[in-house]
């Protein structure tokens, strides 16, 4: 998993998006779901514990 989320950095850099590993968890509407990784198109806060969709 680490060397394809390397790659994904990579291939993101310079672009309006992040990529962030498994310890950030993602909520839709009432349900938690934790990715190995998830690809972010929006400003996140650093300190957040969950991307909220």
């Amino acid at each position: 998993m680490s060397n394809l989320l390397c790659l994904l950095r990579r291939g993101a850099e310079g672009k309006p998006c992040r990529v962030v590993p498994s310890d950030m968890r993602l909520k839709v509407g009432n349900r938690v779901y934790y990715p190995d990784l998830t690809v972010v198109y929006h400003p996140l806060d650093p300190e957040a514990l969950y991307l909220d969709l």
